[in-house]
């Protein structure tokens, strides 16, 4: 039994999510966590380059986890997300396939009878086009869309290739970095276009569009070409005359014929199927035609490209609200309606994952401490891993895994730091209540430091 996702149910799946981002009933943050050192490989530290993160394992076990290592959540707010898909930069000794509903690698890199070609679709000069037959030469250079029109109508190169316009990117878009852009869902306004008539323009211009013929199967045995026609299915007895290829007995290809091939304005416009007759064949081949969706291509830019990724992009800024320490972080996570005490100051901005401990003046810390610190109390038996010390206000931030266990520190018993004790005068509770929420995303990393004066422009991608 054979079973498969298709492609339908991956942007729906990326839709749902994004939905479920935009519901007021939903919080959403980005999770920095792991300030302490990946355990050694044998004798290598995560200082050295041949050293490899450990993958995130995805269990519950594992979220737990990772909730525990949080030391600051960046709210996810505003217009930072949407759907995105691969940017796709154009270059003229880049083969581009023909956008084909039948293949299911149109839109990937792939090596075809040894030619390299690359995704059906590029973006130049923010706008975004897509091939919809590829070059007549296997070699190049090849002609690129010229990045300033935008007809609806294909346009034909000097090299054979047709492109079609699909939509801009524009500067108002939450993702424009050079690996994925938004992608929306609805069209962009071109040419003296209204939103009461862009849809029927595209309509207009490439509903039902059959801009090409996949042979499905070539068939055997042909002694002669075979007699290739479009049927319309609201005309079947107006046939429409099309041209078949045989290479070594086999049906090769199928086009329009000489008027009309390099014509696209005269390209059929209506659903339909492909007759062959004749040809004196062992088996008879299959062609299907590719015809375009009926509102057209560009009245849902999603809809038409590869759009089963959601891009998030956040800015991790100083000490981000004042809940962000200036600590490293190797971890990086989507954590969905994480709980908070209800007294953070912005929750919506952010939350301090950490506990601290408050020492006496009289006996504190003179300076900061290591970052990954063991912390313990004699008395009580609790262990801690600390993550920063604030000398003006004697506050230790730490926090506890299944590592150290969770007993709670006291406020009057020493505390041990280094082999050096301390005295406490109070114990804090985290903005974030502890191992609240559910994790939808973790990415284990090397070290990524923070420092004062920096910002980290945090973007992550989901693919579905």
């Amino acid at each position: 039994m054979s079973a498969i996702i298709t492609e339908n149910f991956r942007k729906n799946n990326a839709k749902r999510l994004l939905e479920d981002m935009a519901d007021v009933a939903n919080k959403y943050y980005i999770g920095l966590g792991k300030s302490d050192a990946w355990e050694d490989q044998g004798s290598l530290t995560e200082e050295d380059a041949e050293f490899d993160v450990v993958p995130a394992l995805g269990t519950i076990g594992d979220q737990t986890e990772i909730l525990n290592n949080l030391t600051t959540l960046i709210g996810i707010n505003g217009s930072v997300y949407s759907q995105v898909i691969p940017n796709i930069s154009a270059k003229t000794n880049h083969r581009h396939k023909a956008y084909n509903p039948f293949d299911p690698d149109c839109f990937y890199q792939t090596t075809v009878n040894t030619i390299e070609m690359y995704p059906c679709y590029v973006v130049v000069n923010d706008n975004v086009y897509l091939c919809l037959r590829s070059p007549t030469s296997l070699t190049g250079p090849f002609t690129l869309p010229s990045g300033a029109s935008t007809s609806r109508i294909p346009v034909v190169n000097v090299d054979g290739s047709v492109w079609i316009y699909v939509y801009t990117v524009e500067n108002s878009f939450p993702i424009r970095g050079s690996q994925f852009i938004t992608v929306p869902t609805e069209p962009t306004l071109v040419n003296a276009e209204t939103e009461l008539t862009v849809l029927d323009d595209i309509e207009t211009a490439s509903g039902h569009l059959v801009y090409g013929f996949t042979v499905i199967n070539g068939g055997t045995g042909y002694v002669s070409a075979p007699t290739a026609e479009f049927i319309p299915f609201d005309a079947p007895s107006s046939p429409i005359t099309l041209v078949a290829t045989l290479t070594g007995g086999s049906v090769s290809s199928v086009v329009f014929n000489a008027g009309i091939v390099d014509n696209p304005g005269s390209w059929i416009k209506k659903p339909g199927y492909v007759r062959l007759t004749g040809g004196g064949s062992t088996v008879p081949a299959i062609v299907y035609p590719n015809i375009a969706p009926a509102v057209g291509i560009g009245s849902d830019p999603s809809q038409t490209l590869p759009s089963w990724y959601v891009g998030i992009a956040v800015s991790a800024e100083e000490e981000i609200f004042g809940d962000g320490a200036f600590i490293p972080y190797r971890q990086i996570s989507i954590v969905r309606n994480p709980e908070n005490d209800g007294v953070a100051a912005d929750p919506e901005l952010s939350l301090n994952c950490l506990q601290y401990i408050q020492f006496n003046a009289l006996n504190a810390p003179s300076s900061g401490i290591d970052v990954g610190a063991i912390i313990t109390q004699a008395a009580t038996g609790a262990r801690a891993i600390g993550d920063y010390y604030v000398s003006a206000t004697r506050r230790l931030y730490f926090h506890q895994t299944y590592e150290t266990g969770f007993t709670e520190f006291n406020d009057s018993d020493e505390v041990t730091i280094d082999s050096t004790g301390y005295t406490p005068e109070a114990i804090g509770n985290s903005e974030y209540n502890k191992e609240t929420g559910e994790v939808i995303f973790v990415e284990n990393r090397k070290k990524i430091s923070r420092t004062s004066g920096q910002t980290e422009e945090l973007t992550i991608i989901l693919q579905f």
